[in-house]
């Protein structure tokens, strides 16, 4: 994913792409994804996340070399809203696996698997900035990364958690009318729409922010991207400590204002070290959020984790895809500039959302 979002001035540039435009082409994967909700959390609950991660784990690294080898606008469209597909397939039946080991653990270590992932981010990022300087096109890039993601893969896929904690309420079927009125998974999506929706504002805008409005150096394009995901990844190994000392409800409502601050500063200077330094805050901001969601979901006995999931994930994933879109189409009326810190007033107000979980998560 990251491999992905790193590269995308180079493919806004060869492709002659408007802000707007780019916009609309990033509406692709988190459509994918949305699309592929109810379907991952039936997959999951009726094979277990043991055989779909066995599957989406291989699928969805060997179809990024695609996305490199296609020029035009409308096949790139449909490429990557099946990238999407398989990320969401992936996430819904890893976040399973990460939830059955948390509760084996019994404490919160959801943060510190989020922490990993980030690290392939980090690792993403600089393996693209190599490739860029170097001249290597976003195709090569691509089958670089692949190949250590298959490689990754092929050593640890044998080593999952083998059967998914179910207890017997969670057992029983949840119809969808019940499922749709159920107030404390929405909540929890809501929170979720705000974090992952300037997680994809971050991914895919940040770059091409610092290349437009910081005029950054073509070495320093992607510096802002990388602050992100290095002070994401630091929090998220450090966070379930804080977590557990000081409640997932305080977490959250202080990186919402980690979030606005950073924010503040990445659109109020028009230079690399400050720019960097509203990235980084961002970054400790985004880190812990879903995670706790995640986390609490899995505290929660009357739905079956992986529709638990599937639906709060749904929800988080319509800020994956609307947001990043969205500034786009800002962008050419109020100015990138504006537009990010819009989406830093929202994220910052659904964290104060958490609030209304007090009864629910003191349980």
């Amino acid at each position: 994913m990251t491999s992905w979002a790193s590269r995308l001035p180079d493919i806004k540039l060869s492709l002659s792409l408007s802000d707007g435009s780019l916009g609309l082409l990033l509406l692709a994967p988190p459509a994918g994804q949305l699309a592929a909700m109810a379907l991952s959390g039936c997959l999951v609950k009726r094979f277990g996340s043991f055989r779909i991660v066995r599957v989406a784990g291989l699928i969805l690294p060997c179809w990024l070399p695609v996305l490199g080898m296609i020029s035009a606008w409308p096949g790139l469209f449909a490429a990557l809203f099946f990238f999407g597909m398989a990320t969401n397939l992936s996430n819904i039946s890893i976040n399973t696996q990460c939830i059955g080991i948390e509760q084996i653990y019994g404490k919160s270590i959801m943060a510190s698997f989020h922490g990993v992932w980030s690290l392939g981010g980090i690792g993403a990022i600089l393996l693209s900035s190599c490739c860029a300087i170097r001249g290597l096109s976003p195709k090569t890039n691509f089958l670089f990364a692949a190949a250590v993601s298959v490689f990754i893969y092929l050593m640890n896929f044998r080593n999952l958690l083998p059967c998914d904690r179910q207890t017997e309420q969670q057992k029983k079927t949840v119809n969808f009318k019940e499922l749709l009125s159920n107030k404390y998974l929405w909540i929890l999506g809501i929170i979720s729409l705000g974090c992952l929706g300037c997680e994809g504002v971050m991914n895919n805008w940040s770059s091409i922010y610092f290349q437009k409005i910081v005029n950054a150096e073509l070495q320093y394009v992607r510096v802002g991207l990388f602050v992100y995901m290095l002070f994401l990844t630091c929090n998220r190994f450090t966070a379930d400590w804080f977590i557990r000392k000081w409640g997932g409800e305080n977490m959250i409502r202080l990186s919402g204002v980690l979030i606005i601050c950073g924010m503040a500063l990445l659109t109020s200077s028009p230079y690399v070290l400050p720019a960097a330094a509203g990235c980084a805050l961002v970054g400790m901001g985004t880190s812990v959020i879903v995670p706790i969601c995640y986390g609490l979901v899995g505290k929660y006995d009357s739905v079956p984790t992986a529709t638990a999931i599937t639906m709060v994930a749904g929800v988080g994933f319509i800020g994956f895809l609307v947001m990043p879109a969205l500034v786009g189409g800002l962008s050419e009326w109020i100015g990138l500039k504006t537009a990010l810190f819009l989406v830093g007033c929202f994220s910052f107000l659904t964290t104060w959302m958490i609030v209304f979980t007090r009864k629910k998560t003191s349980n």
